[in-house]
């Protein structure tokens, strides 16, 4: 935590004192659980095709989202709504 700054609270995860009445977790708990959404983002860290904008063409089935359409799309992700990472809570913290 920042020196100057009080703490507020405690990270829920390894009871790190921080500076927020309201945050859960620290930085750096954040950031160790944080991954890429296995859906939407490649192994690369590429975005799936399906999920960048792209313009469908009106008499053929889009490549990218399997429907037919002429106006721009860029699909929603299911699992991260367009964050594109997902907080993963460690399983001895659930409990």
């Amino acid at each position: 935590m920042i020196d100057n700054a009080p703490a507020r609270g405690t990270c829920t995860l390894c009871g790190e004192a921080i500076g927020s009445a309201t945050a859960l977790y620290c930085v750096a708990c954040l950031r160790a659980h944080t991954i890429s959404c296995p859906e939407c983002v490649k192994p690369d860290g590429k975005l799936v095709a399906k999920y960048n904008q792209h313009q469908g063409h009106p008499t053929r089935e889009c490549s990218r989202c399997g429907e037919q359409h002429t106006e721009d799309r860029r699909l929603r992700c299911a699992t991260c709504n367009n964050d594109r990472v997902i907080f993963q809570v460690p399983e001895e913290a659930k409990k």
